[in-house]
């Protein structure tokens, strides 16, 4: 469950860039966004390296 696998302590103020390796649904990326802003931080811009979402081989 990403709501309790994350904890965000302290944020300095400021925008913040977010990286992931791979991302499905981007849910982890919501989350950590979310906790990030609730603590004080400026915009989250998240990026992943993969995006796996619907990479089932059919294309």
């Amino acid at each position: 469950n990403a709501w309790e696998s994350f904890e965000v302590n302290e944020v300095k103020s400021g925008n913040v860039l977010l990286v992931d390796d791979m991302v499905d649904s981007r849910w982890t990326f919501t989350v950590c966004g979310y906790k990030l802003i609730e603590k004080g931080s400026g915009k989250v811009y998240p990026f992943a390296l993969s995006n796996t979402a619907g990479s089932g081989g059919d294309d």
